[in-house]
């Protein structure tokens, strides 16, 4: 069964989640954080396994990035205002508020393994996919799922992936959300009537679940077409009706959850852009790796960096800070990316990401985490951007925690 899901531009100025949204993200109240990759959870315990989702390996360079020690020298920047000047989550937070009894929720139904849903913006439209497998039992008890996604410009404009957010939850409704650019290492830009295919996982620790999520696209106009005006502003939410996550492959009613309230709680996944490159982060508690008996709290971060722009950046250095629950502030700062394998200067060619993980310690089992990193473009004359990494919260637990200070590189005079 289809659900379509219609986006009235009006109401991109009538919601006030977005607005406060928005003056966090301006720096004038103090910076909330968030999360990308494995995933955070809510209403879990201490070493409680979690929903783990399963696309992004720990370091990984894509096919077309490759590391760097100087910058490139090359042509002028040429990339389009990306989301409309608008971060993935306030796109997010525009669409239309669904229901819990609507046919793209089905709260207290039974879920079958698959849902199909349209979403319109204009004359833009998206049809999303999505059908879930069993995959079987892991050494550690936890479930694995597979689950494959496919969009289709149903619309007549071009249209371009700009980042994802999934929603799991686990038989007793504990919840899990991931976040990050495209759809694991791609962001495809698909023509009217074009498919774009995709597959990952996920583990639960239960024999069943549910899983539902939202993809951001931004309407393109083509020289090469026949273009009906974009509609304002560019960029839409395209909803993902909730399916089941089964061993047996039957419909299951599992409980509804909702994602964090980003306004006031951060989760622990984070996908932020800056001038087209869209950086996801998530951050996982190390259970085997920390001493809470000495508060010594080990996390790790798993760190996706894509370049959306049309020509290469060169990732030159990073600024990550990680504040403790009771403020204090420490800081990795230093040349190339870093993390586990110390990864140097990266070059990044269009539409190619790198990804990496990272660990630090606290002494507290919360915090906050957010950073930058220094990207140099193809214009030797344009300096140095300072691509931001989203806010995100640090949790033992996995659950979304408050903002601990406002992050000092974040903060406006």
């Amino acid at each position: 069964m289809r659900v379509i899901a219609t986006l009235d531009p009006a109401i991109f100025s009538m919601v006030a989640s977005v607005l406060l949204l928005r003056v966090w993200l301006s720096g004038t109240v103090p910076a909330i954080m968030s999360r990308e990759s494995p995933l955070s959870t809510e209403g879990t315990a201490p070493n409680t396994t979690v929903p783990t989702n399963t696309d992004a390996p720990d370091a990984r360079v894509s096919e077309n990035a490759h590391l760097s020690t100087q910058p490139l020298q090359s042509t002028s920047q040429q990339f389009l205002p990306l989301l409309n000047d608008l971060q993935p989550d306030e796109v997010r937070l525009m669409a239309p508020l669904v229901s819990e009894s609507s046919r793209e929720l089905r709260c207290g139904l039974p879920l079958p393994p698959e849902s199909v849903t349209e979403t319109k913006h204009g004359n833009a439209a998206v049809t999303i996919f999505a059908r879930s497998t069993y995959q079987g039992t892991k050494e550690d008890g936890s479930h694995l799922f597979h689950y494959i996604v496919e969009f289709t410009n149903s619309g007549k404009l071009p249209v371009h992936l700009i980042s994802r957010h999934w929603l799991f939850a686990t038989a007793k409704g504990d919840a899990s959300e991931m976040k990050g650019p495209g759809a694991s290492g791609s962001m495809p830009r698909l023509l009217p009537g074009e498919k774009f295919e995709y597959k990952s996982g996920v583990q639960l620790p239960t024999r069943y679940g549910a899983m539902q999520g939202s993809f951001q696209f931004e309407a393109l106009n083509d020289d090469e077409l026949a273009h009906p005006p974009l509609p304002t502003p560019t960029a839409f939410s395209c909803a993902v009706g909730r399916l089941v996550l089964a061993a047996d492959g039957r419909e299951k009613e599992v409980p509804c959850v909702r994602p964090a309230n980003i306004s006031k709680m951060l989760p622990t996944t984070s996908v932020y852009h800056t001038d087209r490159v869209v950086v996801g982060v998530t951050i996982e508690y190390a259970s085997a790796e920390s001493e809470p008996d000495t508060s010594s709290f080990s996390f790790v971060y798993t760190m996706q960096i894509h370049n959306a722009r049309r020509t290469p950046v060169v990732i030159l250095g990073r600024r990550l800070e990680m504040i403790d629950g009771r403020g204090q502030t420490y800081t990795d700062e230093a040349a190339g990316l870093g993390g586990k394998s110390n990864v140097g200067r990266v070059q990044l060619q269009p539409e190619a990401e790198v990804r990496y993980s990272g660990s630090f310690v606290l002494p507290t089992d919360t915090g906050n985490f957010a950073g930058y990193f220094l990207v140099a473009g193809s214009d030797p004359e344009g300096g140095e951007d300072m691509v931001q990494v989203g806010p995100t919260g640090v949790s033992r637990t996995g659950r979304p925690v408050a903002v601990v200070k406002p992050i000092e590189f974040l903060r406006h005079d």
